[in-house]
């Protein structure tokens, strides 16, 4: 039986009193966010627990979480609480049933209010409660992060704040997917266009391959360059690994390939100099190169026969042509 005195304690708090020591409070539901994420191998995967009230706000004493994953692809867990809305009196992994290993594929996060404090109030919005995280140890196409109602005898539950040991839980989250990809290959450096002033209002572009044999892994522009260097970067799938040709070409400037490893990591090739004088394309710097630029001299529009890119083709540009006469293509 519900004495006076504590009626006049539930009146106080805006909860209608249903008879018999039942009393009407919004449900909390317990939501994962974000419902689904990509990332790579060895990163930090981060999962926010969030309490979501079925009316404007809720406030409640206390929650215990259960969680669930495949040890083989995320582990272990840990958490943070930076960033919570609420500032709790004790959180953690509190209670040893789920928690003698955070290693094997289930936990048990829990929060209590301060003693002396506010207590955590839940909103339709949702109230931050803290963040689960976990690292990626292998690489799928997705495994889920669960929230199990119950589990090894442990329930996940909101207490409410006026009743105690009532459960006012609403609903747990869907599961959390997880996509893990091999970390990718970051290839970078600065091109060296050698032999070019751009003077004038004109650009050069270079496009970029890496090839694995004959297949192209990876292609890429360094595009609108205005000036005689540039620094380029590209990034490559973590599937593709192991010995492949970085490779660039582009307007007046013979073919450069470079040997290099994808290795699933971070790759500096330094300064990759692009020879000039090839500006009929042809992979050679000869004589045909000479008679284009020849044929062009005095011309002001953007053509590759202005080698020097200063916005004419004139004497500098065939001296360009025959200082490289004879050069190739990289074989």
């Amino acid at each position: 039986m519900i004495h006076a005195k504590g009626i006049s304690i539930l009146a106080a708090t805006g909860l209608t009193v249903l008879g018999l020591g039942t009393v009407a409070s919004a449900t909390v539901s317990l939501v994962f966010s974000p419902p689904a994420q990509t990332v790579a191998v060895g990163d930090v995967v981060s999962i926010e627990v969030y309490a979501v009230s079925s009316s404007s706000s809720q406030p409640f004493a206390a929650t215990d979480v259960l969680v669930s994953w495949d040890s083989s692809f995320l582990n272990p867990i840990s958490y943070s609480n930076a960033g919570a809305g609420y500032s709790w009196g004790n959180s953690g992994f509190l209670f040893p049933t789920l928690n003698g290993s955070l290693y094997d594929g289930n936990a048990e996060w829990s929060g209590e209010r301060q003693l002396s404090g506010p207590f955590p109030i839940a909103t339709s919005s949702g109230l931050k409660l803290t963040t689960l995280k976990m690292t990626a140890v292998a690489p799928t196409t997705g495994t889920s992060v669960s929230m199990p109602l119950t589990l090894s005898g442990r329930s996940t539950r909101v207490f409410d704040s006026v009743l105690p040991n009532t459960n006012i839980l609403g609903s747990v989250s869907a599961d959390a997917i997880v996509t893990i990809l091999l970390p990718t290959t970051h290839v970078l450096g600065t091109l060296d266009l050698q032999d070019t002033l751009f003077g004038g209002a004109f650009t050069r572009n270079i496009s970029g391959w890496v090839k694995q044999g004959t297949t192209t892994v990876s292609s890429f522009t360094v595009s609108g360059i205005s000036g005689s260097t540039v620094a380029f970067s590209n990034s490559i799938p973590g599937n593709f690994t192991g010995a492949a040709t970085l490779e660039f070409d582009g307007s007046s400037f013979l073919k450069r390939r470079i040997d290099i490893v994808l290795n699933n990591g971070t790759m500096n090739v330094g300064t990759v100099n692009l020879t000039n004088g090839d500006v009929d394309n042809s992979g050679e710097v000869d004589a045909a190169d000479i008679d284009q630029a020849i044929f062009e001299f005095g011309s002001t529009s953007d053509t590759t026969a202005d080698a020097d890119v200063n916005g004419e083709v004139d004497a500098a540009d065939i001296d360009i042509v025959i200082a490289n006469f004879g050069a190739e293509d990289d074989s």
